[in-house]
């Protein structure tokens, strides 16, 4: 996770065929960058914070917080440089299939997709929280 570009990339309404282009995402992947992030972080059994030392305490603390909110039972490492003890992220014995195929928001929004246009397309995607 970029603590420096977190807020800004969740922010975002770009589809990841937007940002990377069409030919290298899947055309049945039609999430935007905030789905994508949301999935990894709320699947993930350890979550790293990079970057850390490039925000300030008060974000620092907002990122910590987003990181646990979607997250609570994720092991969350603080790094700089992506520089970390291996033995943290390998073999953790962190991970249950079980948790993580019943517990995982990404697993509730397969239910919650919605045909929309976006770009003159239709595609399925999330409902927008402005819908709900």
């Amino acid at each position: 996770m970029d603590a420096f570009n977190l807020f800004h990339n969740f922010s975002t309404s770009e589809f990841l065929s937007d940002r990377y282009g069409p030919d290298k995402i899947i055309p049945e992947d039609e999430r935007t960058v905030t789905d994508l992030m949301v999935d990894q972080l709320e699947f993930a059994d350890v979550v790293i914070v990079n970057k850390i030392d490039s925000i300030d305490v008060k974000t620092k603390e907002r990122v910590l917080a987003f990181v646990r909110k979607l997250n609570p039972a994720a092991k969350v490492i603080e790094a700089c440089y992506n520089k970390i003890d291996v033995k943290e992220i390998i073999n953790t014995g962190r991970f249950s299939f079980e948790k993580a195929a019943t517990g995982a928001g990404w697993l509730r929004s397969l239910h919650e997709l919605t045909q929309r246009e976006v770009g003159g397309k239709n595609v399925f995607a999330p409902k927008p929280e402005t819908e709900e």
